[in-house]
């Protein structure tokens, strides 16, 4: 239901308020904003040299033998007589060699090819959980041995070191996150805020601000003070998400929460942690048009929000990381799908990436059971994040050292 009253619009039309604007507007101005935008200004992220971190869940538990191919492999095309993909299809790694991207990951496999990528291959952890809720605890909380821990790995970074996170477009917040005495903020959706920048919302904040211009008494002014700070944090957001993009991303969930990261990274918000989940890899039945969608929206949103971090100068501190719970089986069901496996592959993504293939291929005779083993422990590749583009020591947030991987070494001094 909209007031009676309304304005004209640059175009001559009459703009209502409708009552849940209003109302949506009210409750952005009475909650005070994240305090990671507050300092949000005309600046690149973080203090000169310091590496930003965007972690890209793939939930559901990717297929990574359908997204690196061993595709040579007769063990693979034996165990998936509807699913494998061919040595034609499949886009190689190296020339002649034994793995190849899915045919959809047209993008990233170029990027590949310019050694902006690095494909981990093996990624897991002893004794693997194939239930979708504790192997993706494990992997928040990086304590495979424990079970019911209240905090994850990254909210323990944020708590003890001071570096700054940001969810992009949860409705909760990752238990990655959590960490006692912080608060992680969520960025749910912010498409509705363009509402606000638009005419009707402008007159929304104008009738608001006459509201909050009157002093009160109580805690009556302490909601008028916040909330005047919330506003004043809307026009500096308003300026971030009315930049024009310097690249065009594709139409899908992911490129969009990639889209809003790299406005907030360009638009110089102080966090150094983006967190972005992509959802729909839990595909046991009629896999392969559902897994071929996700590998190319995958594909396709990381390679533009890389092509934007490039042209704002940030492509060498910014590194993304995209993993999942687990794999999928070798052995194709009886749904033409794949059930929950164990180790998969995990993709890291920068110009100060050492490119390439680390790890060995999948071993598909010695399985367990029926699962590709892991042969890196995914804690090796968080110590190696922490240390080597956060900067924090990795035995405090992990409890225990683990050793790096050379995934950033070589490049890492002219990038940071």
């Amino acid at each position: 239901m909209a007031p009676r009253n309304g304005s004209n619009d640059s175009n001559g039309k009459t703009t209502r308020i409708h009552r849940r604007d209003f109302v949506k507007l009210m409750a952005l101005a009475a909650t005070p904003m994240p305090g990671v935008l507050l300092d949000a200004a005309d600046r690149l992220a973080g203090a000169e040299g310091d590496g930003v971190l965007v972690m890209v869940q793939l939930s559901g538990g990717n297929d990574g033998l359908n997204s690196v191919i061993p595709c040579e492999d007769p063990r693979y095309h034996r165990a998936r007589p509807s699913l494998s993909i061919g040595e034609r299809q499949a886009l190689r790694l190296e020339k002649g060699g034994p793995l190849g991207f899915h045919p959809q990951m047209t993008a990233l496999h170029e990027l590949y090819g310019e050694g902006n990528v690095a494909v981990i291959e093996g990624v897991g952890y002893p004794n693997p959980n194939r239930s979708h809720f504790r192997s993706m605890e494990i992997w928040h909380t990086a304590a495979p041995e424990k079970h019911d821990v209240p905090y994850g790995w990254l909210g323990r970074t944020v708590a003890e070191h001071g570096v700054e996170a940001l969810d992009i477009g949860d409705s909760t917040t990752p238990l990655a996150l959590v960490a006692p005495g912080i608060q992680v903020p969520v960025l749910q959706n912010l498409n509705w805020l363009d509402t606000l920048f638009s005419s009707k919302g402008s007159e929304l904040r104008g009738m608001l601000r006459t509201l909050l211009e009157r002093r009160r008494d109580g805690d009556a002014e302490f909601l008028r003070g916040a909330s005047s700070a919330t506003f004043t944090q809307l026009d500096k957001l308003e300026r971030i998400r009315g930049k024009p993009l310097p690249v065009e991303y594709p139409n899908s969930a992911i490129a969009q929460r990639l889209e809003w990261t790299g406005q907030m990274i360009a638009g110089g918000v102080s966090s150094r942690i983006y967190y972005v989940s992509m959802d729909g890899f839990d595909t046991h039945a009629q896999q392969e048009n559902a897994h071929a969608q996700l590998m190319r929206q995958f594909s396709d949103a990381v390679t533009a929000f890389f092509h934007h971090m490039k042209r704002i100068d940030m492509a060498k501190r910014v590194v993304l990381v995209a993993f999942s719970e687990f794999g999928r089986r070798l052995k194709e069901n009886g749904s033409q799908g794949t059930d929950h496996g164990a180790a998969g592959p995990l993709w890291v993504v920068s110009e100060s990436v050492r490119g390439g293939l680390i790890g060995d291929p999948p071993d598909l005779e010695h399985l367990d059971q029926g699962d590709v083993r892991h042969t890196i422990d995914f804690r090796r590749v968080y110590a190696t994040i922490l240390e080597d583009v956060l900067g924090v020591d990795a035995t405090t947030v992990l409890g225990r050292p683990f050793s790096k991987l050379a995934l950033l070494e070589g490049r890492r001094r002219a990038a940071f």
